[in-house]
């Protein structure tokens, strides 16, 4: 029989929160700890996922641009196809950048 886990630990993604303090880890060594008599607070944000989202945001409509015109051209001549699809690829790399900027 195994022994019962400790349900007082919280753990989410790489953030460990127990009754003995807060800890960062990576893999499974602790990063920073602070201890809970040092926390007075503890505030929990959902912040921007870019540090520079204007820049993201203008770098994925360019790109997006660069893709949308790339799948007319290989629409309307299917011939050659290789710049059309990395035009394409483009795109979707523009659509990630717009995602990740307006999360």
């Amino acid at each position: 029989m195994q022994p019962p886990e400790n349900k007082e630990t919280v753990k989410y993604d790489n953030i460990v929160v127990s009754s003995r303090g807060v800890a960062e880890t990576s893999g499974k060594k602790v990063v920073i700890f602070v201890p809970s008599s040092d926390i007075e607070r503890i505030t929990l944000n959902y912040g921007k996922s870019d540090q520079r989202p204007i820049v993201s945001l203008s770098l994925g409509i360019v790109f997006a641009i660069v893709g949308v015109f790339g799948l007319v051209k290989f629409i309307l001549a299917p011939g050659g196809y290789r710049y059309e699809l990395a035009m394409i690829a483009f795109g979707l790399i523009g659509a990630s950048f717009i995602k990740d900027a307006l999360k």
